[in-house]
């Protein structure tokens, strides 16, 4: 807490969250410092032990932002049986126009790195029509048959399992490009009897509908909702408790915080690892120490990088949504419609609407009464 580097210390908080610098594997073979995700640890450990005795599967780690997805993504790998090859790749909004993008993070790396005689195995039979994806065919040209295509590619995958068991882990799966969501959508349909487990993070909004970009088309929707719903097992990580809150605080700050302080922490929070992990860091910047004559000055500490988050999200949406969040950060949660609709100069359906555009965004958590989703 006595580090003056903000990234000093935020390596501090973060290492302490995932059980420290080891990773989360804990000498024991568990998951050390994941605090209250046994359950969900254990689901994708049943699934990578079938995928490595031959029945593969998918499991989709799905939740709103902040509720440590990816940290579970990175267990997943931590705890995949020995042996098991694991091929990774994470999605971006900023790449999600380049066809095959996701699928070349996946399958690159090995192709790539085996010799000439072990690629020409990898790319044998029907898998040599994944060579255009990856540029290995100055002749071809993928997408020509999309369907030739993902099957070659889908062949690759089972060519690659032959020595060794396979973990395909997707991170943000909702920002992958179309053509890779369709290969995925494909593989979920016929890994069951291979040895091959996909785990695969998404976000999601209110009544767990999967969040897609702004001007997604429909046929990423379908088949990021095909992957879901259709085939996954689901792990659905929760907010964490105030008791986990308190772990989490001593951890980063190095001394235990006063229940008080902990469970103002968890309203300010809503226990969102995120939020929390960054509400400790700045804490641990400004050497706060949790106290329960402290907890009422929390209101006065937003993160940077919470701050960043939420113009982000903001910058996505309407003009109407930005006058109206900026409304009720003035008069505060339960204000009536009306009078933030006066103060935002909007009239009321234009409110209305801004009002739901700020629910599907994650800004509000109730539309209709007007919280925002986070006390921070």
């Amino acid at each position: 807490a006595g580090r003056s580097h903000p990234d000093a210390v935020w390596c501090d908080a973060l290492s302490a969250y995932s059980g420290g610098p080891e990773g989360v594997r804990a000498e024991n073979g568990s998951t050390g410092g994941l605090l209250e995700r046994d359950d969900e640890l254990a689901r994708m450990g049943d699934a990578l032990d079938a995928a490595a005795a031959g029945n593969g599967g998918v499991v989709v780690v799905s939740g709103t932002a902040g509720l440590g997805k990816t940290r579970l993504l990175e267990a997943a790998q931590s705890v995949a049986t020995d042996g098991t090859l694991t091929l990774v790749a994470r999605a971006s909004e900023l790449e999600a126009g380049f066809a095959f993008g996701v699928v070349r993070q996946l399958l690159e790396p090995p192709v790539l790195a085996a010799p000439e005689v072990e690629r020409a195995r990898l790319l044998d039979g029907a898998a040599r029509h994944a060579a255009a994806v990856l540029e290995l065919d100055p002749d071809a040209a993928p997408g020509r048959d999309l369907h030739q295509t993902l099957h070659g590619l889908y062949w690759l995958l089972v060519n690659l399992s032959a020595d060794a068991p396979l973990l395909v882990a997707v991170d943000d799966l909702h920002w992958a490009d179309e053509p890779s969501l369709r290969w995925l959508a494909y593989l979920a349909n016929r890994v069951e009897q291979l040895p091959i487990a996909v785990v695969a993070t998404v976000r999601t909004g209110d009544g767990r509908r999967v969040e897609l970009p702004t001007g997604a088309g429909e046929l990423r929707r379908e088949a990021v909702e095909a992957i879901h719903a259709l085939h996954a097992v689901r792990v659905e990580p929760r907010p964490l408790s105030a008791t986990a809150v308190g772990t989490v605080l001593e951890r980063s700050l190095g001394t235990a915080s006063d229940a008080a302080f902990a469970e103002a922490c968890h309203r300010h929070t809503g226990g969102n690892p995120f939020l929390l992990n960054e509400l400790a860091t700045e804490l641990a910047v400004q050497r706060v120490s949790p106290t329960g004559d402290n907890a009422s000055i929390l209101s006065g500490i937003v993160p940077e990088r919470v701050s960043e988050t939420i113009r982000r999200r903001l910058a996505r949406l309407t003009l109407e949504a930005k006058q109206l969040a900026g409304a009720l950060a003035v008069l505060g949660d339960g204000s009536e419609l009306t009078d933030a609709a006066e103060l935002a100069g909007l009239d009321l359906e234009r409110a209305r609407e801004a009002a739901g555009d700020l629910g599907s965004a994650q800004i509000l958590d109730d539309a209709r009464a007007l919280s925002f989703r986070h006390p921070l």
